[in-house]
């Protein structure tokens, strides 16, 4: 039922785009019939691949976050919480699909950018900023406080950033939000959550995304501005 229940959900988001493009392909846009016939079953593609990918993450990404956050609290140890923030960050985001699209993409259009660098540095920042995070949950940090921080740090480091790699930055931080990372981050928050009260507020698990969106825009400019 859960996997229809997908199916229905992806076939709802692709339509509007489907009937747009067929829409323009008979009006004022048309291209040629073989581009066209190839989106359209490349679309049956998308529709497939992503409910198996949601269905995937559902019943099993955010599942394991949840039960590696109370895992995680339970040892006790917040430098050894803190150290594994970082790392599953890290690899959570370094795979998010769409971080290597975008890098890809930046490394075509930027010269002097390599695709798998920029991944890196991406993921690196968002695995500080999950630990920055978890730290706030820990010590109770309005997360006010640390946007606040997180944003003029990073406006005051766009002087002093290569210009190609600071308009980039920004996006950075966007690209992080995608399928993959967002349900582990939310689970893996709401899991250390739970375990450090037995009232979590929303906001504990809710603000990681936030949180966590201004690593990579950080790292991307001090990229930038060692380039420069």
């Amino acid at each position: 039922m859960k996997l229809k229940a997908l199916l229905k959900e992806t076939l709802l988001g692709i339509l509007p785009i489907l009937l747009i493009i067929t829409l323009l392909q008979f009006t004022i846009v048309p291209v040629s019939a073989e581009l066209y016939v190839r989106f359209l079953y490349c679309t049956v593609f998308v529709v497939v691949g992503l409910t198996l990918f949601l269905f995937g993450i559902d019943i099993g990404f955010i599942k394991i976050g949840g039960h590696l956050g109370h895992a995680l609290v339970k040892s006790g140890h917040l430098r050894l919480i803190l150290l594994f923030a970082v790392i599953l960050g890290f690899s959570v985001t370094l795979l998010e699909p769409d971080i290597q699209v975008f890098s890809a993409q930046a490394a075509e259009l930027i010269e002097g950018v390599d695709g798998m660098q920029l991944a890196s540095v991406i993921a690196l920042g968002v695995g500080i900023y999950v630990s920055v995070a978890f730290l706030r949950i820990f010590l109770k940090i309005k997360i006010k406080y640390i946007l606040l921080f997180g944003y003029s740090l990073a406006f005051l480091l766009i002087p002093f950033c290569k210009p190609d790699l600071s308009y980039i930055a920004f996006d950075a931080g966007g690209a992080t939000t995608g399928a993959l990372t967002v349900p582990f981050l939310l689970s893996l928050a709401a899991g250390v959550s739970s375990m450090i009260s037995k009232k979590p507020s929303t906001s504990s698990a809710f603000g990681m995304i936030g949180i966590a969106s201004i690593g990579p825009i950080l790292s991307v400019l001090i990229m930038g501005v060692i380039a420069k």
